[in-house]
């Protein structure tokens, strides 16, 4: 019996007879290696035989192969009109004929092919690993394309002289000295960053801005417009028009002239003093509210806001 890898399709051979298993409605042949190249026509079993192909001993000892060991290939087509350009389907590697009959090797065949399968088995799991290693290790994007990795057009890629662009070498570009940091250029620039921004924005009715009175003496552009009745507020005097975008650092404590509500400091918030206003306010009263602010700079300015409650 003979055993014959066609592709992927498993070939089997009975003791005295070829056998090959392939797709249906196929002309097929075996083609020796005998120096004169005896073929022979396979023929296809029919109903649950379709698909297994077979050539007899007797056949091929009719068709003139001799005695010896040959190699033999089976190939698409006829025997009669066999050519080099047929397309080979199976290998059978070793057949041994004595003019009459093969000679049974399965035993010796089956050895090496239970060899092979172990050889097999034993390999695969580390082309699993390998596999995995390199699916793990690559993006799953083309080079160069969005998530993939990156290429040189033009060659000379250096990944540690792009980091660096990155560092010292791109403060440099800027202008900045050497060991500069982008948030020390800044600060350079707009003194005072350093202080936390440590409140929430005033609404926008309450968001005021400063104004020189031209008397040596500092006010806000418009006053503060509250309700009478229970009064919970906080107010901005925005302090750029003054001293552009130098920051507020402190806001003193606030004194209240006249009235019912009482005033308290809130601090800084960037640019902006801001002051809170509570208790009761009474209809048509105006009192005025003043404050002392330090500015990043180290100017302190004193202006006073015009608080005006309305009719009842």
């Amino acid at each position: 019996m003979r055993y014959l890898l066609a592709f992927l399709f498993f070939i089997q051979a009975a003791a005295g007879d070829v056998v090959f298993y392939y797709s249906t409605g196929n002309s097929l042949y075996v083609r020796f290696s005998d120096g004169s190249n005896t073929a022979v026509n396979l023929t296809e079993g029919s109903l649950l035989n379709t698909g297994l192909y077979t050539v007899t001993d007797s056949a091929i000892g009719i068709a003139g192969l001799g005695a010896g060991t040959f190699s033999a290939g089976i190939f698409s087509g006829t025997a009669v009109a066999q050519s080099a350009g047929d397309t080979r389907v199976g290998s059978l590697g070793k057949f041994v004929f004595d003019g009459t009959n093969e000679v049974d090797e399965a035993a010796d065949t089956l050895t090496n092919t239970t060899a092979i399968l172990a050889d097999t088995n034993e390999m695969q799991p580390k082309v699993d690993t390998a596999n995995t290693r390199v699916n793990l290790a690559l993006p799953a994007a083309a080079p160069n394309a969005a998530g993939g990795l990156p290429i040189s057009d033009t060659g000379g890629l250096d990944l540690d002289t792009q980091l660096g662009y990155l560092t010292g070498d791109a403060f440099a570009r800027l202008g900045a000295p050497t060991g500069a940091s982008i948030a020390a250029d800044i600060a350079s620039i707009e003194v005072g960053t350093t202080t936390p921004r440590i409140n929430y924005p005033a609404g926008p009715a309450y968001r005021l801005k400063v104004s020189d009175l031209k008397d040596g003496t500092y006010g806000t552009t418009r006053p503060v417009r509250l309700a009478p009745g229970a009064t919970d507020i906080a107010f901005a005097v925005d302090m750029r028009p003054l001293f552009g975008n130098v920051l507020v650092t402190s806001v003193g404590a606030p004194s209240m002239s006249g009235g019912s509500i009482t005033a308290a400091a809130l601090g800084p918030r960037d640019h902006e003093a801001m002051i809170q206003l509570a208790g009761t306010a009474t209809a048509n009263e105006t009192p005025t509210v003043t404050t002392t602010v330090t500015m990043a700079n180290g100017d302190t300015v004193t202006i006073k806001v015009s608080i005006i409650v309305t009719a009842a």
